[in-house]
């Protein structure tokens, strides 16, 4: 089940949402939130994100070589840091603790997936093209396309 979040009082112990199950239906629910201090300031983005991979050449030829990103720094076959516009890195890939690794099997905790922003459709369409002609695969990309076109999400399972 997906939760969204739906704009209520800050500081309410009980907010209104929209609860997703796994079969895609959709109904609003009360349900209590966890407390916290103080509400995040609404213009923090994510920086940058880091992941653990089995092979750092196939999620090199993966990032660079299929979607672009720029390769920024490289420490041999450990550790390498990828990014869009000269920033230092948006995507740091390792294989500390995990080269030669198999994916996590299902039932385990874990990154699920993130998302891409592409500025516009022609972009988007662009890097889709792409991955459709190096026959890379994975169906929630076009569910997930589908219902926003500037945003595409990632699989754990690309690497």
């Amino acid at each position: 089940m997906s939760i969204a979040l739906k704009k209520n009082s800050p500081n309410s112990k009980r907010r209104k949402i929209r609860t997703v199950g796994r079969d895609g239906s959709s109904r609003r629910r009360t349900l209590k939130m966890p407390n916290r201090s103080e509400p995040i300031d609404p213009r923090v983005r994510i920086g940058h994100v880091h992941l653990k991979v089995a092979d750092l050449e196939r999620l090199l030829n993966f990032y660079c070589g299929i979607l672009g990103f720029e390769l920024m720094e490289r420490h041999g076959d450990e550790a390498a840091f990828v990014s869009a516009g000269g920033y230092h890195h948006h995507i740091g890939l390792n294989t500390w603790d995990s080269a030669g690794g198999s994916p996590p099997p299902p039932g385990t905790t874990g990154l699920y997936h993130f998302a891409i922003l592409y500025p516009t459709r022609a972009e988007l369409a662009g890097a889709l093209r792409r991955l459709l002609g190096a026959n890379v695969r994975h169906p929630y990309w076009v569910r997930h396309w589908a219902l926003d076109v500037e945003r595409w999400t990632f699989s754990r399972r690309t690497g």
